[in-house]
C-alpha cells in the first residue's frame, strides 16, 4: 500500500532532475490520504513521464503545477498536472496510444512515454485523461483507486 509519506517521496523523486523554476508543487490539503494500492516504481515512472511531457509541451518560462487530491465520491486519488501549451496540433486523447515514429516525425511528444503512463494506469485500475482548452490550459489527470 502507498501511504501519504510514500506518496510525498514518490512525488519528490519523480520531480528530481526537473528544471527547478519550471515545476511548482501545489498540493491540496487533505485531512487523511487513503492507502493507494500499487507498485511504487511503476507510479514513479508514470509520474516522471507525465512531468517530462508537460515540460516539453508547456510554453517556455511558464510553471507547471502538480495537485494531489482525493475524490471520495469516485474513491480516486488524482494527480493533476496543469500547464499552458501552445501545441494544439498534438494534444488529443490519441497521445496515449502507441505510435510508430519515423525519421520525419518531429513531434515533441513521446508516444512511448505516454503509452507507458496509460498502461500503468490500467495496471493499477485507474485512468489517464487529457483536458485541453482553446486558451492553452492543459491537464494530464492520473486517477488511481484507493
Amino acid at each position: 500500500a502507498l501511504t501519504a509519506p510514500l506518496l510525498d517521496w514518490l512525488l519528490a523523486i519523480a520531480l528530481d532532475g526537473m528544471p527547478a523554476p519550471k515545476v511548482a508543487m501545489v498540493r491540496l490539503l487533505v485531512t487523511e490520504l487513503p492507502y493507494l494500492f500499487g507498485v511504487p516504481i511503476l507510479l514513479r515512472v508514470a509520474l516522471q513521464n507525465l512531468f517530462d511531457q508537460a515540460i516539453k509541451l508547456s510554453v517556455p518560462k511558464r510553471e507547471i503545477f502538480v495537485e494531489l487530491s482525493v475524490e471520495p465520491e469516485s474513491e480516486m486519488v488524482v494527480f493533476d498536472i496543469r500547464f499552458i501549451s501552445d501545441r494544439f496540433d498534438v494534444l488529443d486523447q490519441d497521445v496515449f496510444e502507441r505510435r510508430r515514429s519515423s525519421d520525419t516525425d518531429r513531434s515533441p511528444i513521446s508516444s512511448l512515454g505516454l503509452f507507458v503512463v496509460r498502461q500503468v494506469a490500467r495496471e493499477m485500475a485507474g485512468e489517464i485523461r487529457l483536458a485541453s482548452e482553446s486558451s492553452g490550459k492543459t491537464n494530464f489527470k492520473l486517477s488511481l483507486p484507493y
